[in-house]
C-alpha cells in the first residue's frame, strides 16, 4: 500500500524533472551542436524522470535500514540521502560520458543538487512520521 501511495506521489515530480532537466541538460550543451544537445537532453530527462521515482524507494528503504542499526543517531537522516545521491549521481555521470555529453559538470551540478535536497527533504518527512508513530 505504501509503495502504491509513493507511486502516485511522484507521477507529477517525475514529469517535471524529466521536462526540467532534460531541458537544462539541452541548453548547457547546445554550444556543441544541436544533435548533441538533445541526445544530452532526452539522456538527462528519461534518467530524471525515473530516478526521481526511484530516489523515494531508495531513501525509504535506506531510512528503515539506517533507523534499525542508529535509531536515536543523526546518521540515520544523512546516510540515506547521501547513499541515495552518491549512487544516483554516479550513474547519470557515467550515463552521460557514455553518450559523450561535453559539459558533464555543467549538465549535472544543478540536478544533483536538487537530488540531495529532495533526498533530505524525504528523510526528514521518514524521520517526522516515524517520530508520530
Amino acid at each position: 500500500m505504501i509503495q502504491r501511495s509513493v507511486f502516485r506521489a511522484s507521477i507529477l515530480p517525475v514529469c517535471l524533472a524529466f521536462m526540467a532537466w532534460g531541458t537544462w541538460a539541452y541548453f548547457i550543451n547546445l554550444k556543441s551542436g544541436r544533435h548533441q544537445a538533445l541526445v544530452s537532453g532526452i539522456t538527462q530527462g528519461i534518467y530524471s524522470g525515473i530516478v526521481t521515482l526511484y530516489m523515494s524507494y531508495s531513501v525509504g528503504f535506506l531510512w528503515k535500514k539506517c533507523r534499525k542499526q542508529w535509531p536515536h543517531s543523526k546518521l540515520s537522516v544523512i546516510l540515506p540521502a547521501l547513499g541515495t545521491v552518491g549512487h544516483t549521481g554516479l550513474i547519470l555521470v557515467c550515463a552521460h560520458w557514455i553518450n559523450d555529453t561535453p559539459h558533464i559538470f555543467n549538465t549535472v551540478a544543478a540536478p544533483l543538487t536538487v537530488a540531495a535536497l529532495y533526498s533530505f527533504y524525504l528523510t526528514r518527512q521518514l524521520q517526522i512520521q516515524g517520530d508520530k508513530s
